[in-house]
């Protein structure tokens, strides 16, 4: 059953005696889909986190042990933006320090944290050129410039950062609007009916 049956049985101005039974086992789907959702995010957190700690790991040691100005700054740009791309994950994903979690909450309230939340986290994926892969290309576009090698394999390397850049940018975006548009629809749907039948 999915939402479209809600808003039937919601409508039904008959008295029904599975109306209650279909009203709970439809917000029941719904905040699966929720509670699945979070779970994705929080798994796609600790794995960007642990590429980050990495990132640091690996680029701040660099830091130390070579003499090109320009991977020292790249590797110093890396370490900053990995560090604020943890920041902004931990950020997004917080959940406000007043959230209700108590047996009083009501559905519509937990329905509209859990709105904000999807909200958060398509805006993160939106934005993701500017927190994520720009300062990470920047940083290794100054990393490369630093190779001792061809400049025909520096600028293919360069060429291929910016086409990995531009793909990461295409797929985040094409999620965002094919995986959050269709659950916030839902949870926006679902608020309205509440709404409605109080």
């Amino acid at each position: 059953m999915e939402l479209d049956e809600l808003k039937k049985v919601w409508k039904n101005e008959q008295p029904d005696p599975q109306w209650e039974y279909s009203r709970a086992e439809l917000l029941m789907l719904l905040n699966n889909k929720v509670i699945s959702f979070e779970k994705e995010v929080q798994s796609r957190d600790k794995l960007e986190i642990l590429a980050c700690i990495i990132v640091v790991i690996f680029f701040g040691v660099t830091f130390f042990l070579t003499s090109s100005i320009w991977q020292r700054t790249g590797s110093a740009i890396l370490v900053v933006a990995a560090g604020f791309i943890c920041y902004r994950l931990y950020a997004t994903s917080k959940r406000s320090a007043d959230k209700d979690h108590s047996k009083d909450q009501t559905m519509a309230d937990y329905l509209k944290a859990e709105l904000e939340f999807v909200k958060r986290q398509k805006q993160l994926l939106n934005n993701i050129f500017w927190w994520y892969i720009l300062p990470l290309t920047i940083g290794l576009l100054c990393f490369a410039a630093g190779f001792q090698i061809s400049p025909v394999y520096k600028y293919g390397y360069m060429g291929v950062v910016l086409l990995i850049g531009a793909i990461v940018w295409k797929l985040n975006r094409n999620t965002a609007a094919q995986r959050f548009d269709p659950l916030l629809t839902e949870i926006e749907d679902a608020l309205h009916l509440l709404e409605e039948n109080e």
